[in-house]
């Protein structure tokens, strides 16, 4: 009985963890959009080609929970460009 507690809950915590995998999946490549986004804004396209070119942070965000978070309770609710990238240089300021 003990061992099918074991599996059961394995089993929770696994689907859990890769819930938790694809919210902030998709959490940070909105906040990878929105940056390119931005950055043609405010930067001009060749300058966005150039940040488009160098993406492939994603995986690295949404294995950091510190920072998805971070987009998600703050960057992407910003309501323009200039206060999202500000958040964004705020989380890269607070970086250990």
């Amino acid at each position: 009985m003990r061992a099918y507690v074991a599996v059961f809950l394995s089993t929770i915590a696994l689907t859990v963890a890769c819930g938790n995998k694809a919210e902030a999946t998709k959490i940070c490549e909105q906040a990878a959009e929105r940056y390119v986004t931005c950055t043609e804004e405010t930067m001009g396209k060749e300058m966005a080609d150039m940040v488009r070119e160098k993406q492939g942070g994603v995986e690295a965000c949404a294995n950091d929970e510190r920072t998805w978070k971070y987009y998600q309770d703050k960057c992407l609710k910003t309501p323009d460009c200039d206060a999202f990238m500000s958040c964004v240089m705020d989380l890269a300021m607070k970086a250990p």
